[in-house]
């Protein structure tokens, strides 16, 4: 489990991801308290990259939810991230929340994955 100085920057993450592409008009707010998107999804895992396009969840606690498309599946990969136990960063270059954790899991390794929301049809 994180420490509250690493929950507080998986927040801070989150929410400097989320108003970077609010402001570009690729995240919409949906409900209360939850931002649903369509985003391109890079995922590692032992040392392999995969990509999808799928819905992705954050929920207002934090939660980040990928919903399961082709591949991904929630038996053998990760779908729901928490930052109590994974870290997030926001990159520089091309502003993706990236999500790690190092510990072995049950697809027999570390992972990362990069998240970055698709273009929008009605975005200005």
């Amino acid at each position: 489990m994180n420490s509250e100085d690493e929950q507080h920057r998986n927040y801070n993450a989150l929410l400097r991801f989320g108003k970077y592409w609010e402001v570009k008009g690729r995240i919409k707010w949906f409900k209360v308290g939850t931002r649903i998107f369509r985003a391109r999804i890079w995922y590692w895992i032992n040392d392999k990259k995969r990509e999808l396009i799928t819905d992705v969840h954050i929920n207002q606690d934090g939660d980040v939810y990928l919903a399961e498309v082709g591949w991904l599946n929630a038996d053998d990969h990760y779908t729901l991230f928490n930052p109590h136990f994974q870290t997030y960063r926001l990159t520089k270059r091309r502003r993706t929340l990236r999500i790690r954790h190092w510990a072995r899991n049950k697809m027999g390794g570390p992972y990362r994955l990069d998240i970055r929301p698709l273009m929008s049809k009605n975005a200005p």
